[in-house]
Parts: structure tokens; sequence; C-alpha cells
């Protein structure tokens, strides 16, 4: 969506709270008190009443712009100026944007946003041909002190990163040998198998996936874990760039996301929500209307169950 039709569409709370209103109303209210579906609405006080008992939900519960004083208006400026560009952009710049007086509202709602962001892709698995590694991050130092590069390093973040990649008959010059397909990014604390191994269970179709990995003694007992009609296969520095072609893209491309926007210097414990964010919209980056496709799910989940 353009900003010229967002401002068209969307000029006052008013008619963002009947938007709103509108998908709360196709998806469905469940009254907390009985289970009844059938509700009168009382729009002066912005609240579903049961028909069978008179329990009273307000519009906002159960979705992620619940517990918040934040106006419609808001939330759909921040949904539209997140989903608008490809690159993500950093909070104070929305900050700046929506013209809000404060910073840390506006923070807190995107992290809304980019938590059921997860939440709506943590219900697919990645299927058929997956390359699976790991990256590392930089983040954000707390005064500890500094431990050797590489895997073992305090500086970065762990990252298991898994990516559906299928082999392209006669790709064209220049090209990659395989099809990309989506995208899934887990935040590790560490990268031993007992961590590694039950994300990759999660995360792939165990019975009827062909893993593609790395040398990495953490994939050796993947194999076993793998079902029938399911394989591995082991890149090595001589094939890494036909076996692995998407993934070590996938990273770099999220490294060099987080750079513009962040400048690589965020906390720990925030970096599965910045990976949500990529991940999310990396798998719709060939859908036209992404903006509704967030707005959709954010009257669907709460971010906070």
């Amino acid at each position: 969506m353009k900003l010229l039709e967002f401002e068209s569409k969307f000029p006052d709370e008013a008619t963002c709270r009947m938007r709103f209103k509108e998908i709360r109303d196709g998806i469905g209210v469940k009254c907390r008190k009985c289970g009844g579906f059938e509700h009168y609405y009382l729009d002066s006080r912005c609240q579903y009443k049961c028909k069978g008992c008179g329990y009273r939900t307000p519009l906002r519960r159960d979705t992620a712009l619940y517990h918040t004083k934040m106006s419609f208006r808001s939330w759909f400026m921040a949904i539209h100026l997140m989903t608008a560009t490809k690159k993500s952009m950093s909070a104070k710049e929305i900050q700046r944007q929506m013209g809000h007086n404060r910073y840390q509202p506006v923070w807190y709602m995107l992290h809304k946003l980019r938590i059921i962001m997860g939440k709506r892709d943590s219900i697919y698995t990645l299927t058929d041909s997956v390359e699976i590694d790991e990256g590392f991050f930089e983040r954000a130092s707390d005064g500890e002190k500094e431990q050797k590069a590489g895997r073992g390093s305090n500086k970065t973040a762990k990252v298991l990163v898994m990516i559906e990649s299928k082999t392209v008959e006669n790709p064209k010059k220049d090209k990659k040998p395989k099809k990309v397909g989506y995208l899934k990014m887990v935040h590790l604390y560490s990268l031993l198998k007992v961590e590694v191994i039950p994300e990759i269970e999660k995360g792939i179709d165990m019975e009827n996936t062909h893993a593609h990995t790395d040398g990495n003694p953490t994939y050796k007992c993947l194999k076993d874990k793998l079902k029938k009609g399911a394989t591995q296969t082991v890149a090595y520095k001589t094939n890494i760039c036909k076996v692995l072609p998407w993934v070590h893209t996938a990273i770099a491309n999220a490294k060099s996301n987080f750079r513009g926007a962040y400048h690589c210097r965020f906390e720990e414990d925030y970096i599965q929500n910045y990976l949500n964010e990529f991940a999310y919209k990396f798998n719709r980056r060939r859908v036209k209307d992404v903006f509704e496709k967030l707005l959709n799910i954010s009257v669907l989940y709460n971010w906070c169950n």
C-alpha cells in the first residue's frame, strides 16, 4: 500500500476503528463467560455484549491491541510503515513519521507486532528440500569482558537458520542452482545439539524433507532423526555454494538489514522479535498487500498468550 492510498483509506480514528471491527466480526467473538458467539455491539463503548449472558467484551480484547492506550490509527500507521518497504525501520524513525511524543510506547507497539509475526509463521513447517546452518549476529554489549571471536564469542547471538530451496533444472546464467522458498530463523543461547535438534524437528517436516547441512558435528545425529523417505546431504568447502546457496544469502541479507536499521546493536533478549519481522516479510515477498495480512493477524493473535 502506498502512502497516499493509506491516507485516503484511513483518514481518521473512526475509519480505522470500523475497519478493525469488520475484521473482528469476520473472525468471530467468543464470550469468555458462557462461550456464546452471538453478540450485540455497543458502539458508544466499543464493546460486544453477549446475547446469552450479557457479558461484555471490549473490541480490543484478545487482539494485539489489548492492554494498550495507543489509538487505532497509530496502530494502523505503524503496520503500514512496517510493511510498506522490504527493509526494516527503527522505532525512532517510526516515532518521527507518526509524530508521537514518546518513544517507549512506539517501541512496545512494534515489538508486539513482531511477536505476532513469529506466532503466525510458527504454525508452518518447512518441507521438501531445506538448507540448515547457523548465523552469528552482533549484539549490544552490556559491559562484559569480550571473549574470542567465532562460535564461542559472547559478542554475537547464535541463530539457527532453515530455508527451503528446490533444485532448478537448467538455471539461467549467473543465477543460483536452486529456487528459494520459505524461511525460519530461531535465536538460540547455545549451539549444542540438545538445543539445536529439537528446533529443527519443530521447524521442518521430518518425514518428507531432504536436509542440507554443513560438516558441523551438531548435525551428525540429524540423519538418525529423519524419518523414512527423508535424507541428509552434507556440504564441505568444495561444494558448499552448490549445496547451501540460499541459507548464507538469507543470513547476509538479515545482517545487512539490521546494520542499516539498528546498526546491529540490539539486546539479545529481543533479537528473536527482529528475526520474526525479517522472516515474515521475506516469506511474503510476493504478496501484494502485506498490510492487510498483518492487520488480520493483529486481530487474530494476542501477543501476550
